[in-house]
């Protein structure tokens, strides 16, 4: 198995529900901590999780999303903390920073010596710039047997990189270039559709 974890971020969410059983508003707040930022889990296929059997055995050992619920340091008043964590994990798996993906990592032929693998593994969208780290993690007799860590800079390069500095360093050109930008495509829009009626 492969797991991507990134950098630990502690995490001040609103807790809502409804007041008096009427209003739908924000009853208190809640602080997570000790949690990584990402956290991707990539699986052979013999490996993935199924209710109809015993948990595999990276479950067992606390390699999965329940290890973080164990590590994870939760303030919140009055709310069963295993659910406010349960809550936390589905924003980050909308967002695509924390999941679980089966049936990527393909084997090799064994020779009886070694085995040998591959995976590509899909990175979300939404990555935040940082290190992180990659555990390439065997898994034999219930317990891990190999396990080699990698480190790698994930960074913005080329024209999101460039779009990116201007916004932070230069915010008053930034500012500029996007209204030309906006004038522009309205006045290419306008020529456009000027013989068919004019823009909608």
């Amino acid at each position: 198995m492969v797991r991507l974890t990134g950098p630990p971020e502690d995490r001040h969410l609103k807790q809502k529900g409804r007041a008096l059983g009427v209003l739908w508003m924000n009853l208190g707040s809640v602080e997570i901590s000790n949690v990584p930022s990402v956290f991707l889990l990539y699986l052979p296929k013999a490996d993935a999780p199924s209710p109809a059997k015993r948990p595999p055995a990276w479950q067992s050992l606390g390699l999965g999303l329940k290890g973080l619920a164990a590590k994870a340091a939760i303030v919140a008043a009055d709310t069963d903390q295993a659910t406010i964590f349960n809550e936390f994990v589905k924003l980050k798996e909308k967002s695509g920073l924390y999941g679980v993906m089966p049936n990527v990592v393909h084997y090799g032929p064994d020779d009886g010596i070694q085995k040998t693998f591959q995976a590509t593994l899909a990175l979300p969208a939404a990555l935040p710039q940082g290190d992180y780290h990659i555990a390439v993690l065997a898994i034999q007799d219930g317990a891990v047997s190999t396990s080699a860590i990698q480190t790698i800079d994930a960074r913005e390069t080329g024209m999101p990189a460039w779009i990116s500095a201007m916004a932070f360093n230069h915010g008053t050109l930034y500012g500029v270039l996007a209204v030309v930008v906006a004038v522009i495509a309205g006045l290419t829009t306008g020529i456009l559709f000027k013989d068919k009626g004019g823009a909608h």
